[in-house]
């Protein structure tokens, strides 16, 4: 059963690579500008994604903490493989609004369970204080999938978006078949029959701990949404200063790099600068990264300023490869196994319902006011989030250590 536990981490890092080898990001904008949409129509499909999302990830996130992580996991990727097998098949907005839809359902199975796996696999086998290395590790595979899918997306674009997608279809079942081979780690586990006891047993031990874990689920939500818009900006972001499609593919890969390298290392990082250094870091880059990509639009095209801009994405990148290892440590190693995958799910549902609401509204701004001063509202917006949620979680600095 060891040897078995042990396979469960290699086994979910490819699973995760496999899961966001996903050909098209790379130009996924221009692949949905190619089928008539705006900007602000981009960001409504994602609002929508958002929305589904937000109603499927509590209920998900509890179905993985009844029904196991293994069956989840198989759910997750082959909900996901069949969207991207039908994705080639959109013709316009409504098209795509409804396969998002069904994405979602994929994404809220999967989202924390993955997570979950590794922090129950690695209790089971009396090696919890390796948890966060882990999560970093894991975060590596995720970005080293979207690496290399960011490369061979943008070199099938040469040949047509139309043609990333449908080889897409057929590499996205990878995940589905290799998690077949998982084995579902011994936990703690909640009633299968006292679901209104679970959602009070799960409030209680979210919600009235202290404001601690309050303050670390809230700065989860805002840091992930930091990135989350950003991404989706970029690449409209590197066409506005002179980048040309065919090199989107090279641009993703070297932003996803990034979070990858960070994620792998953020232990580290927190270990020798200490969490509150850390943080700030963490913190404020979103702020450069907002006001950097506001200052490169409005100069005029040359190298320089394509590299600087393309430096701005790397700011948001880091942010994303820290936040994702230092904040989901935080969250992860204060719960309890038999809920971990639906407190996992709280974070994503609260970042969600920020997206629906801001997400839409960046995609207004740059249609109608510009890249420049929507980058600039929303730097100046992760300045009220830097006071309003991450000094007061630094004020409780002095709960950060857990106890052995």
């Amino acid at each position: 059963m060891e040897a078995r536990l042990q396979k469960n981490i290699k086994l979910i890092y490819w699973i995760d690579f496999g899961w966001m080898m996903i050909l098209p990001l790379a130009v996924i904008v221009p692949y949905f500008q190619s089928k008539g949409l705006s900007m602000q129509e981009v960001f409504e499909v994602q609002a929508v994604f958002s929305g589904a999302v937000l109603l499927l990830e509590l209920p998900s996130g509890y179905i993985a903490d009844l029904l196991g992580r293994k069956k989840t996991i198989l759910l997750a990727t082959f909900f996901h493989a069949l969207t991207f097998t039908i994705f080639p098949l959109a013709r316009g907005y409504w098209d795509i609004v409804i396969i998002e839809i069904f994405m979602a359902l994929g994404v809220s199975l999967f989202s924390g369970t993955d997570v979950a796996l590794i922090y129950d696999s690695m209790e089971a086998l009396g090696k919890g204080k390796e948890q966060s290395r882990l999560v970093g590790q894991q975060i590596f595979y995720k970005q080293m999938g979207e690496t290399l899918a960011a490369l061979i997306g943008g070199w099938l674009a040469i040949y047509g978006l139309s043609t990333v997608v449908w080889a897409n279809a057929f590499l996205i079942w990878t995940p589905f078949v290799l998690a077949f081979f998982l084995v579902e780690p011994p936990r703690k586990k909640m009633s299968t029959k006292g679901h209104k006891e679970n959602w009070v047993y799960i409030y209680k031990s979210l919600f009235k701990q202290g404001p601690l874990l309050i303050l670390i689920i809230l700065n989860t939500i805002v840091y992930g949404l930091a990135t989350l818009i950003a991404v989706w900006s970029f690449q409209p972001f590197w066409k506005e200063i002179g980048f040309s499609i065919s090199s989107f593919g090279y641009l993703w890969a070297l932003s996803n790099i990034t979070v990858a390298l960070v994620a792998r290392k953020a232990h580290l990082i927190e270990k020798n600068f200490g969490s509150t250094k850390s943080l700030i870091l963490m913190a404020v880059l979103p702020i450069f990264g907002y006001l950097l990509m506001a200052f490169v639009t409005g100069q005029k095209t040359s190298w320089e300023w394509m590299l600087i801009g393309a430096s701005a994405c790397i700011i948001f990148q880091t942010c994303r490869g820290l936040g994702q290892v230092l904040l989901k440590n935080a969250l992860n190693s204060r719960v309890e196994g038999d809920m971990r995958a639906t407190a996992n799910s709280v974070t994503s549902l609260g970042m969600r319902v920020l997206f629906i609401a801001l997400g839409p509204l960046m995609g207004y701004l740059i249609d109608t006011r510009g890249q420049a001063f929507s980058f600039n509202s929303f730097g100046i917006l992760y300045i009220f989030f830097f006071m309003a949620v991450l000094l007061p979680l630094l004020a409780k600095r002095a709960e950060f250590k857990l106890p052995d």
